[in-house]
């Protein structure tokens, strides 16, 4: 009897020493996280006003440029200075959306925020390198609570800076191509832009902007082709005009050089905008100048439907294509050739045309001999 109550003791001995060993070693564990009458500072930059478009001595170039802090505090209740240095990480998908400090470990009290600086790694050495030393625009007081966490922003002049983004279009002129061979617009798969900044005159080459050929309606119905760019580019806030480009094939090899007059845009801070390239493409082309005879062709053997003439218009009565069929010329001038009864070549030229079914009426114009490359005629 007496030996088992003397294990039932040990037992519930055994039980106590186990939950005070186990409340220690959580109290244990705390202290060594936060310790008693201390909280966090957490600080977050983000773009503050700029005093300009190029960033001066005590400015950054870019947010993302910094990667470590050193914040300067004052104790306000005894005046004690304190110096510490955290790492920054950045917020959400962009650095130059903000960046957020380590979580620092404070005294609970009342600090004002002196001053800051801003560190990154030095390319070669990877020693801290300064680049920005700033203070607060106004007084900035900051609260630690025991056990808990204050943030604090902080704004950072940082080079005002938007987002561009690029759309291809076509640009018709009566001259020739100065450098390179005909080419279809969808051949473009990648393009060079140069834009000049026109208070600074600097100038900024974007190379291989991968784009993509589309076809749509424009607001008036007329159909076009572009070719859009997926990818944005960061440019420093001020107004641009587009100065040249290069467009280039599949292999990157170039297509064509060219200079742009007239393509002006403005950059605003954290806005995006798109810009639109005019490439140059010229009526005296050998595919565009045989799209011009279709449509002169068309209209000479009344192809366009003219109510106020009683004039009907073309209309398809056979079985390659859907009855009452007309030629279409409401799209991009390139475009032209993609029509019903036409053949064309590799290079867009036509070879082939069939267009008894559709009903002409009145003379052939004789600028049918200027289709150099016409085979076949129906």
């Amino acid at each position: 009897m007496k030996t088992k109550i003397l294990f039932i003791k040990m037992f519930v001995l055994s039980c106590m020493l186990f939950t005070l060993g186990f409340t220690a070693g959580s109290c244990s564990d705390d202290d060594d996280v936060l310790q008693a009458g201390y909280g966090y500072a957490q600080f977050k930059l983000y773009k503050g006003v700029s005093t300009g478009t190029r960033a001066s001595t005590n400015e950054l170039d870019y947010l993302r440029d910094a990667q470590k802090m050193k914040i300067v505090l004052i104790n306000q209740e005894d005046g004690t200075e304190i110096v510490q240095t955290v790492g920054l990480e950045v917020m959400g998908d962009d650095s130059e959306f903000g960046l957020r400090s380590d979580k620092l470990q404070l005294m609970a009290g009342t600090y004002q925020i002196i001053g800051f600086y801003l560190y990154k790694a030095d390319g070669t050495t990877q020693d801290l390198k300064q680049i920005l030393s700033g203070e607060p625009d106004k007084k900035t007081i900051l609260t630690v609570v025991n056990g808990g966490l204050a943030v604090q922003d902080i704004q950072v002049k940082v080079v005002n800076r938007g987002i561009v983004k690029f759309t291809i279009t076509k640009k018709f002129l009566p001259s020739t191509r100065a450098i390179g061979e005909d080419y279809f617009f969808s051949d473009i798969k990648y393009i060079n832009v140069t834009v000049q900044e026109q208070f600074t005159k600097k100038e900024t080459t974007l190379e291989n902007i991968a784009v993509k050929y589309t076809e749509k309606l424009d607001d008036s119905g007329k159909k076009i082709s572009v070719a859009v760019s997926d990818s944005l580019f960061r440019l420093s806030a001020g107004k641009y005009k587009i100065k040249s480009y290069t467009t280039k094939k599949k292999n990157k090899g170039s297509l064509e050089y060219g200079e742009v007059n007239g393509a002006d845009f403005e950059v605003l801070d954290n806005v995006t905008t798109e810009v639109n390239v005019p490439i140059n493409f010229s009526k005296t082309t050998g595919s565009i100048k045989d799209y011009l005879v279709l449509k002169e062709m068309w209209e000479a053997l009344k192809g366009p439907s003219i109510p106020e003439k009683n004039q009907k218009g073309w209309s398809y009565s056979g079985t390659t294509y859907p009855l009452g069929t007309n030629w279409d010329f409401n799209k991009d001038i390139d475009l032209w050739g993609d029509q019903p009864g036409v053949d064309l070549d590799a290079k867009g030229r036509v070879t082939g045309l069939s267009i008894g079914a559709f009903g002409p009426e009145g003379d052939i114009p004789e600028s049918l001999g200027d289709l150099t490359e016409l085979r076949t005629l129906s």
